[in-house]
This record gives structure tokens, C-alpha cells and sequence, in this order.
């Protein structure tokens, strides 16, 4: 099976038993994307609210986790960036 085949969730775990550190999921350059998509795609946060109650539970916890912490963020890229 190609690396590109592989499940997201096997390839974290396979990740997190090699790591020797803590690493962050969420990096600097990951708000800054996801501040051009709010602007470039003009996504505002009613859009954002929506979009995040129709979402499947995430079952690995530690992309459970990076969303938790990450969705406070995006939501006030959102306002600070859209127009309601």
C-alpha cells in the first residue's frame, strides 16, 4: 500500500509511536492558510457555524483535540476577516 493510500488515522497513530517529543497540530502557517481561504473564498462565520454542526465526530483524540483548540481561532478569523 502506497503512503498515499493509507488511512489518515493509521498514518498518525504509525506518527505518534515515532515521535520522542510533543508536537503541535496546529502551526502558525495553518491559521495563515485558513485565513486566505476565509478571505479568498469570502466564508463567513454563519457559513462556519453551519458547516462545523454538520460535521462527523472526529474519533482520533488527537485531532479531536487540535480541532477543539483550533475552531476558537478559525471562528474569529472569520469575524475579524468576513463580512456577516
Amino acid at each position: 500500500m502506497s503512503a498515499g493510500s493509507a488511512h489518515p488515522e493509521r498514518l498518525l497513530l504509525a506518527l505518534d509511536e515515532a515521535l520522542d517529543h510533543n508536537v503541535q497540530l496546529i502551526h502558525e502557517q495553518d491559521m495563515a492558510d485558513a485565513g486566505f481561504m476565509i478571505r479568498h473564498d469570502r466564508i463567513s462565520e454563519t457559513q462556519l457555524i453551519k458547516a462545523f454542526s454538520q460535521m462527523k465526530p472526529i474519533e482520533l483524540v488527537e485531532l479531536r483535540d487540535a480541532f477543539v483548540r483550533a475552531r476558537p481561532i478559525i471562528m474569529n478569523l472569520a469575524r475579524d476577516i468576513s463580512p456577516q
